[in-house]
């Protein structure tokens, strides 16, 4: 191997290299209108707040302008699934958007839940535009059953 500074006149000389030339055109990007940015968005992610009591775990989402009927709620096994769409009011004919931040469309969020849950004794309230789903614990109650294994003539002497 040559000693550091031996392949050129300069020690941030490298011996010769294919080299490879890159075409300006092949490096664009597709320029979209910002219409398009919603139109292929296919889903919407729900931020979620989640907490825990002794009974139960809580979960609050805030759903402005979500229709009861247009939500829905499943759980299986262990996932915890909210899905719904936010339906945008239409503006009048003449008017044009000067911003467009909010979210219109479609959204889901999947949660694992943490340990069982009572599922037929969950609840869902939407009021004041949250959403609050209340997941009991699931309780699993063991039943031990006591017998009686001393003779009937034992004698249990207590000192």
């Amino acid at each position: 191997m040559p000693a550091y500074g031996t392949m050129g006149t300069s020690p941030f000389t490298f011996p010769s290299f294919p080299a490879t030339v890159l075409n300006p055109e092949s490096l664009t990007i597709p320029v979209q209108e910002p219409a398009q940015w919603f139109e292929e968005a296919s889903e919407g992610e729900l931020a979620v707040d989640v907490y825990e009591t002794t009974e139960a775990f809580v979960i609050q989402t805030a759903m402005g302008g979500v229709r009861p009927n247009d939500l829905s709620i499943a759980i299986h096994r262990d996932l915890l699934t909210i899905r719904g769409e936010r339906r945008p009011n239409t503006p009048d004919a003449d008017a044009s958007y000067l911003t467009r931040e909010c979210y219109w469309g479609r959204f889901s969020r999947s949660m694992l839940l943490p340990e069982p849950v009572d599922v037929p004794h969950a609840t869902a309230d939407l009021s004041y535009g949250i959403l609050t789903i209340r997941l009991p614990k699931l309780v699993e109650q063991t039943v031990i059953t006591i017998t009686d294994a001393t003779p009937a003539d034992s004698t249990t002497i207590l000192g």
